[in-house]
């Protein structure tokens, strides 16, 4: 078999003169070579400052996110939960004025479980009723309390009333509660953000890093720090972050705070 020479081959005749197909395919390959190792020096290059701040939020929120999944506990009673769910959804109550309320408080007194806020609507439902039953059976058969027949509808309707409010007042007191842990530890976080700013860290790098210091001694404001640190990251507006801190936590000294930054 004769084999095939280059002038057999249509592509040499565009080639220029004294450059055979044996120099193009060398050429070629030289090409790709180098196109290969520019390729894989610039995958391992070092990475400028942006670049290095973009990647070190990416992997901070990745480790929020986990540590976050992490610290969720386990649902106990998934049919209950599941129950109250189906009757909550289908009186609608989550798109209610309640709900609206009752997010704030929630978030004030460090409930974040979605489940928390099947839970306080399904109570301010069922307590009134339940409540109310039990002054009626009392006032009719038990007679623990001393309570006069003739007007045994008139506890009823306290209890009813009683039943309605106390989740309300139960959130407000977790929320109160709350407020004077942050309190406590400003003087703390003060002083570790002071530390960072002198050590040259930017506002994002210094609450993710007091939020770690604080994680131990002062989970409150160490959570709220990181949830802070983490809309930073990715909320448009960087101002709506710390107006989000301040519907939180409802702190004067966290106010203050934030007013200084913005």
């Amino acid at each position: 078999m004769k084999p095939i020479q280059p002038q057999d081959l249509e592509i040499s005749r565009w080639l220029p003169s004294g450059i055979g197909l044996d120099d193009m395919i060398a050429g070629l390959a030289a090409m790709a070579t180098l196109a290969t190792i520019f390729a894989l020096w610039h995958a391992l290059r070092p990475k400028d400052a942006f670049e290095r701040r973009l990647a070190q939020i990416i992997e901070n929120r990745e480790g929020m996110r986990r540590q976050a999944v992490a610290a969720r506990p386990r649902r106990q009673l998934p049919r209950t939960v599941g129950l109250m769910r189906a009757a909550v959804t289908r009186l609608n109550l989550l798109h209610s004025q309640h709900a609206a309320e009752a997010r704030l408080l929630l978030a004030r007194a460090g409930l974040r479980s979605p489940d928390a806020m099947i839970a306080f609507l399904f109570a301010r439902l069922s307590l009134p009723m339940l409540f109310a039953v039990a002054v009626l059976v009392d006032s009719s058969l038990l007679d623990v309390l001393p309570l006069p027949h003739e007007l045994h509808f008139v506890p009823a309707v306290g209890a009813a009333l009683l039943g309605f409010y106390a989740p309300k007042l139960y959130l407000s007191n977790a929320a109160a509660k709350r407020a004077k842990k942050l309190q406590l530890a400003l003087p703390d976080g003060l002083d570790l953000m002071v530390i960072c700013a002198e050590a040259g860290l930017s506002l994002d790098a210094t609450l993710v890093r007091v939020s770690r210091e604080l994680a131990g001694s002062f989970p409150e404001l160490a959570e709220e720090f990181a949830i802070t640190a983490a809309e930073l990251t990715f909320l448009p507006d960087r101002r709506a972050a710390f107006d989000n801190l301040n519907s939180r936590t409802d702190c004067e000294g966290i106010r203050a705070i934030v007013n200084t930054l913005q």
